[in-house]
């Protein structure tokens, strides 16, 4: 009984035993090395568990090492050649659990490396030769610290560099380089950030830092023409951020920085049919939410800033040069700055030399500025107002054009600037307004016009000037309910029409020069001037040549004075009134007979 006790206790132990070695030879870690070739160095070192590491090495002294700790990691390291053999170095690094490895590398003094800790984790390292060119002196480093982050690099050509880095859950990251000298620089801390890297030609560079969640960067350069540096750096902290940079041809620079949530940018800038794009320059910067910016820039010499601060802001650039290179620094430029909520800008240029600049500060405030032409310069400032609204349209064949629009306070302000023909200078005021309105329109040329309101009530300003040398001013300071409107138009040269009007009430002035239909007209001359008034109304109207007209009412209310002069001579109207109540009116018609 004793001796088949042991017998069946020896049985069982041999049972135990066998069991042991099943499951040791199953957790057992596996590394293969295969070389061929001379001066190979290659070595695995693996603690842990089911860690698979392969390393193939060929031609001369190629160089890999694996360090793997932890559960199921995997690695592989090929290092191949296709022509000539020569010195890659090939090594990676695991610490976790089910993070995957590959480097693949052929042809000269590539390196590559890779870091990974955490858990099933994704790195990838391609420099291998396409389609026969020879990968010579690449490298790219791979560094990721956390769970489920994917990174590849894909480098074909010579001395590009790629670096990316990688620190939280489920990053994504994708580079890929062609051509001689192109940097990559990826760096994503976070939760779901996406980063794609696309450049192909020589000496260029892209950086992304993407700092938060679910933020999404892309940055596409490609030269087919011309080779020189284009730069690209986007930078994105916050949530729900998206950033998009399109550069070919030489020389751009695009640079894309937005914190906060859900912000929106795109540069692009791009050769059109055969035109290089020479040292453009995009940079937009974001602070806040809801933002959606856009540059466009097209020719060469182009340059566009915009600035956001706040929330819902919106702006769009675009910039197409033309007649070939310029002369004097830009060919366009154009800086868009809003610092408050819900703003609209647009600013479209074409040609040569033009430039705009719009500040807007406050809500809902919208500013279009549009410059066909030459050497066109528009600026408009919109501070503290609620639904102001400026338009600037320079037009084709506008040149020297100057336009400037400036609101502060009030609400519902609009000013409105177009101007086509040559030389034409419109100048728009309007302060602690409420329901203001400017419009000028000037068509001709040597034109003129200047307008100002201040801590006006329903005030409104208009000048239409068609013709050569017109000069138009009008100023309204402190005034309530009043209106001023000028009127030059065909037949009407070196005319010269002036109202001002301060201090008062519900005041009322217009001068027509020039009327349609009316023949002649030249060298005409009206002055208005009306001040500490109140319901004043002042109205001059001539056709011909050479008149003169003034009106002059002060110190009193609900004065009426009208000033009418046709016919061919040299007639002068004079109203001067002080007190209340007065009404005059003159009338002159005839022609100068000579003898």
């Amino acid at each position: 009984m004793f001796y088949l006790k042991q017998i069946i206790m020896k049985k069982l132990l041999f049972s135990v035993a066998l069991s042991a070695l099943a499951v040791v030879a199953f957790a057992q870690n596996n590394g293969n090395v295969v070389q061929s070739g001379v001066n190979h160095v290659g070595t695995i070192t693996q603690s842990g568990d089911l860690n698979q590491a392969d390393v193939n090495q060929a031609g001369d002294f190629q160089q890999s090492e694996v360090v793997q700790t932890g559960t199921s990691n995997t690695a592989l390291v090929s290092q191949d050649i296709a022509t000539v053999a020569g010195g890659n170095v090939g090594n990676v690094t695991q610490e976790g659990i089910g993070n995957d490895a590959t480097i693949l590398q052929s042809e000269d003094d590539n390196k590559g490396y890779i870091t990974q800790m955490g858990t099933s984790n994704v790195a990838e390292i391609d420099q291998e030769s396409n389609i026969g060119k020879r990968d010579v002196e690449n490298t790219s480093t791979i560094y990721q610290d956390g769970e489920g982050n994917v990174a590849k690099t894909l480098q074909d050509g010579n001395l590009n560099m790629s670096d990316i880095y990688q620190d939280g859950e489920a990053n994504d990251s994708y580079v890929w380089q062609s051509g001689s000298e192109n940097v990559a620089d990826v760096d994503q801390m976070g939760l779901s950030n996406d980063a794609d890297v696309y450049q192909k030609g020589d000496g260029q560079d892209a950086t992304v830092y993407q700092d938060g969640e679910s933020n999404d960067a892309r940055v596409y350069q490609d030269k087919n023409g011309v080779q020189g540096g284009n730069v690209t750096e986007i930078s994105q902290t916050g949530t729900g951020n998206d950033a998009e940079t399109i550069q070919t041809e030489s020389d751009n620079y695009a640079g894309i920085t937005q914190v906060g949530e859900s912000n929106v940018a795109k540069i692009d800038q791009q050769t059109n049919w055969g035109k290089s794009d020479l040292d453009n320059l995009g940079s937009i910067s974001q602070s806040g939410e809801s933002h959606d910016a856009l540059i466009e820039q097209n020719g060469n010499l182009l340059g566009a800033w915009v600035d956001q601060t706040g929330t819902n802001n919106t702006a769009k650039v675009t910039q197409d040069a033309e007649g070939g290179e310029a002369l004097l620094g830009y060919s366009a430029v154009a800086w868009v700055n809003q610092s408050g909520n819900d703003g609209d800008v647009t600013v479209h240029q074409k040609g040569l030399y033009n430039a705009g600049v719009v500040t807007q500060t406050g809500s809902f405030e919208v500013a279009d500025v549009e410059q066909f032409g030459v050497a066109s310069v528009a600026a408009v400032g919109q501070v503290d107002g609620y639904g102001n609204k400026a338009v600037v349209k320079q037009l084709d064949g506008s040149e020297l054009n100057v336009a400037a629009i400036g609101q502060y306070g009030g609400s519902k302000n609009y000013a409105g600037v177009r101007q086509t023909g040559e030389t034409s200078v419109a100048l728009v005021g309007q302060a602690m307004s409420e329901m203001s309105r400017t419009a000028v329109i000037q068509a001709g040329d040597d034109n003129l016009a200047i307008t100002g309101q201040l801590m006006t009530y329903k005030s409104k300003i208009t000048i239409q000037q068609v013709g050569d040398g017109n000069i138009a001013g009008v100023a309204q300071a402190m005034e309530n309910e009043s209106e001023a409107y000028v009127w030059q138009r065909w037949g009407v040269e070196g005319s010269t029409a002036g109202i001002l009007q301060t201090l008062g009430g519900g005041n009322d002035a217009t001068i027509y020069q020039g009327i349609q239909g009316v023949a002649g007209g030249s060298n005409l001359d009206a002055q208005i001037s009306q001040y500490l008034q109140s319901g004043s109304t002042a109205m001059v109207q001539q056709s011909g040549d050479d008149h003169t007209a003034i009106i002059t009412q002060q110190f009193g209310g609900n004065n009426n004075a009208l000033v009418d002069q046709t016919g061919n001579g040299g007639h002068m109207g004079t109203i001067s009134q002080t007190g209340s109540n007065h009404s005059a009116t003159v009338l002159q018609s005839g022609n100068v007979v000579q003898p």
